[in-house]
């Protein structure tokens, strides 16, 4: 998913209220991030058939060091900008009663 230039900003003010003021790199400890435009996913790994189409995801925002390319990923859910997982996804890992 594109992120707009506001939801960029949401990020950038997270950033502000939650990261220490010298967040710097762990890599390079250069305080140089950048807001990739663009939202990422990670998809559950799941034993067995690589067909399971019903994996849980997360999907997540991209900030990277301009200096060294060290990418932090951080919860694009979390952070107000996409859907939590589907509920039917995660009610499948529940035991049952």
């Amino acid at each position: 998913m594109k992120l707009s230039d506001e939801q960029q900003k949401q990020v950038v003010e997270f950033m502000e209220r939650t990261w220490p003021k010298d967040a710097g790199c762990p890599i390079c400890h250069r305080n140089d991030w950048a807001i990739r435009n663009r939202t990422f996913e990670v998809i559950e790994h799941a034993e067995g058939s690589a067909r399971n189409l019903r994996r849980l995801s997360m999907p997540l925002v991209a900030v990277t060091c301009e200096n060294c390319g060290n990418v932090v990923f951080m919860n694009a859910a979390l952070l107000g900008l996409a859907s939590p997982v589907a509920k039917a996804n995660a009610d499948r890992d529940k035991p049952a009663d």
